[in-house]
């Protein structure tokens, strides 16, 4: 063999495991599209039904978006909605969305994780693993529950803001700032996300109030605009509370005595997907833990102004998140109780996970070695099981939403197509009879999906 010839030297460990991460997140990415593309249909799902006057324009735009919806309103997620399903025609657009918006944020996350701690790590496979699965079937079946998929992504981007200790107080205030507002928008979740956060804004107004680097005018402005956003909350509460009414088939606040605790743990359990909420007790205790550690961690994180600021803004964003799980428990465990926790709710909870993350790999030592390691151990467990459980549950609405759509075409009317709706299984679209006799016809006039023309 001749001395002269040379031979490509092999990749850098941290080159191969990106590429790892890179090739996971593809593939679970794929398989999430597929997933949405296989069982999903153009046809209304649940909710969706009562939506298709304002989404063919039989119904002004502007009070859609502001009617409350159970105990929300939801303008944001009904504009990106209503923009979505004008440009496609196709209630799956919604799904494709939710797709891409859970995509983007776990691959955002492990390119975060790497830059806290230096380089990629097998472990930052956590994000795609944790949140790409089929377990969030009625989230990514039904286009409209966007409304959930905004909410963790803009809870994720204002902890990672919070994070960061380089810029400065009012830069990242300013930022969060803007999220918080984009929050509220996104219901009554979004809102009680948000308060916590406004606190912190507070604080760091006041402490901009005090500085005297820049000039106390300068200061003094930079503290007006923090607290102006802070305020932001509380005027938008408001306002979305004018005209309010609890819905009439909810219970009252707190109705379930014990369900109250067994809801808001398996909502905190869902945070690794529907499945762990049938061991909610023991998946709940853990991430309770977790969230004990870490704040306490987070509290003794005070090397500077910028790490004490940085680590009061995360645990602002962790306590929102854990009072949506217990304002969950409170106003469903009376329903809950009856029919089963919705999975749902499994989006908003599971920030908390990725933020918990992000600290500790920041940290580094033995915590940041080995707390990312064992969620990322925890998600590949539940996977499976997520997995299995959303595609046994999209076969189902699929095949009921297929049957509805066949009847559709073979020319039954509206009133005879939703007399199955109170089949076993379709349960699922139980109670939206009188919602889908007065939108299929607006579906056939629209020339919506199956409902465009009938079989000769």
């Amino acid at each position: 063999m001749s001395k002269s010839q040379e031979y490509p030297a092999p990749a850098p460990a941290t080159s191969r495991t990106r590429l790892f991460l890179l090739a996971t997140w593809a593939v679970l990415t794929a398989a999430l599209i597929a997933f949405v593309a296989t069982l999903g249909t153009n046809c209304p799902n649940a909710d969706e039904w009562g939506f298709v006057p304002a989404l063919t324009g039989n119904e002004p735009l502007g009070p859609w978006l502001w009617a409350q919806h159970n105990e929300h309103r939801l303008p944001l997620p009904r504009l990106v909605y209503y923009c979505l399903f004008r440009l496609t025609h196709d209630f799956r657009a919604g799904c494709f969305f939710q797709v891409g918006l859970l995509s983007a944020t776990s691959l955002a996350l492990m390119a975060v994780a790497a830059r806290c701690r230096g380089r990629p790590h097998w472990a930052d496979l956590f994000f795609p693993v944790s949140l790409l699965h089929a377990g969030h079937w009625e989230n990514l079946l039904i286009g409209y529950n966007i409304c959930f998929a905004m909410i963790l992504v803009l809870e994720t981007a204002i902890g990672v803001i919070a994070l960061a200790t380089r810029e400065s107080a009012l830069r990242s205030g300013a930022k969060i700032g803007i999220l918080l507002v984009l929050l509220c928008l996104c219901g009554g979740g979004g809102v009680v996300a948000a308060m916590p956060v406004a606190i912190w804004l507070v604080f760091m107004a006041i402490r901009e109030w005090k500085s005297r680097v820049a000039g106390a005018k300068a200061s003094r402005s930079r503290a007006a605009i923090l607290l102006a956003f802070a305020a932001f909350p509380l005027v938008y509460l408001a306002v979305y509370l004018q005209g309010y009414h609890r819905p009439g088939h909810h219970p009252e606040l707190g109705e379930g005595g014990f369900a109250v605790v067994r809801v808001t743990g398996e909502v905190l359990a869902m945070a690794f997907g529907p499945a762990a909420a049938r061991s909610w007790i023991l998946v709940a205790a853990g991430i309770v833990v977790l969230g004990f550690l870490t704040a306490f961690g987070l509290l003794r994180n005070r090397k500077s102004e910028e790490t004490r600021r940085a680590s009061l803004g995360l645990l602002a964003v962790m306590a929102g998140i854990i009072g949506v799980a217990l304002t969950i428990g409170l106003s469903r465990a009376g329903i809950d109780a009856r029919n089963g926790l919705s999975s749902r709710y499994a989006y908003l909870t599971w920030p908390l996970l990725a933020l918990a993350y992000l600290f500790w790999a920041q940290r580094g030592g033995w915590c940041g070695k080995w707390f990312p390691a064992g969620l990322c151990l925890a998600a590949a467990v539940a996977y499976p099981s997520n997995m299995f459980t959303g595609l046994m549950a999209g076969a189902d609405i699929h095949r009921v939403l297929g049957e509805v759509e066949a009847d559709a075409q073979s020319g039954l009317p509206p009133e005879i197509i939703v007399r199955r709706f109170d089949e076993g299984k379709m349960k699922f679209q139980k109670g939206q009879e009188q919602r889908a006799i007065r939108a299929m016809p607006m579906l056939k006039t629209a020339r919506i999906g199956a409902f465009a023309e009938e079989k000769r």
